[in-house]
């Protein structure tokens, strides 16, 4: 977003618009010609899946607007541990004493990021808030599909684009971009949106939900990092410390569970039958 001084609805609507191209372009190689039917015949989880993934996609460009990149990526840090907590609420998925050990420490450090935000702005408080909300959408999507019985994913990425790409292009004033920033949010359409929502619906769709989100804790350390080398941007103090809090945390916990027995049997089976693996 550095690289945009776009407004927020038009980066939305133009790299929501690629990512829908490039999904359809993607079930076009593999030969799945049905895929708008897919995307209509969706299914009431699909459906919700989708409304869950736009929400957050509508929040985070927002999110990168009012506050710190480091702030952005370390609140969504927290993405398993949240998906853990709404799957004991809704699916009565087990939540062990680690977990809620993890939990603690967690808010503790997010608690430190948001103390800095207010301190520096109220802007910055709000893009905290905003990618709480992205936060929390990502983890009720994460288990939609965990509960999704449809044959792909890929209608329910399709229609997540297409449904931020309208909201957005009823919000924008303008949808006006240079040649370059096409080139950027083309960019942007293809590595985030398209591939990176179908392997992260693969991802939640094949693993048990605690076990969803292991990888996208790199995301944490990785993106202010680049930031930082390229754009000079260097996050504050309190949320280097709340952020080195929330990862040492992430890090003891995702270990703690990665090696226990997954306890999931069928995980192959289901990787078989599904559409895309």
């Amino acid at each position: 977003m550095h690289m945009l001084a776009t407004q927020a609805w038009t980066i939305l609507f133009w790299r929501s618009l690629f990512g829908a191209v490039f999904v359809g372009g993607f079930a076009l190689l593999r030969g799945e010609p049905v895929l708008i039917w897919e995307t209509l015949a969706i299914g009431r989880l699909g459906l919700v899946a989708s409304i869950l993934s736009s929400a957050a996609m509508l929040a985070f460009i927002p999110a990168l607007r009012h506050t710190s990149v480091a702030n952005v990526a370390l609140i969504f840090a927290t993405l398993p541990l949240v998906i853990g907590i709404i799957s004991r609420l809704l699916v009565d998925e087990p939540l062990s004493a680690r977990s809620a050990a993890a939990c603690v420490g967690v808010l503790l450090g997010a608690a430190v990021i948001f103390w800095g935000s207010a301190y520096a702005s109220e802007a910055s408080l709000v893009g905290d808030m905003l990618a709480v909300v992205m936060t929390v959408a990502m983890a009720l999507m994460a288990v939609a599909l965990r509960l999704y019985q449809g044959r792909s994913v890929l209608g329910v990425v399709m229609l997540s684009n297409i449904m931020t790409m309208i909201f957005a292009a009823l919000m924008s004033t303008s949808l006006t971009v240079s040649l370059r920033e096409v080139a950027i949010l083309a960019c942007f359409g293809l590595f985030q949106m398209a591939l990176g929502l179908i392997l992260f619906s693969v991802g939640a769709r094949s693993l048990p939900s605690a076990q969803v989100a292991l990888i996208t804790t790199l995301e944490a350390p990785l993106s202010p990092l680049w930031v930082w080398l390229f754009f000079d941007d260097r996050p504050k103090i309190l949320t280097v410390l709340g952020g080195a809090l929330i990862l040492c945390v992430m890090a003891s916990y995702l270990f703690a569970e990665g090696r226990q027995p997954s306890g999931s049997g069928n995980l192959d089976g289901d990787a078989k039958r599904d559409g895309i693996r």
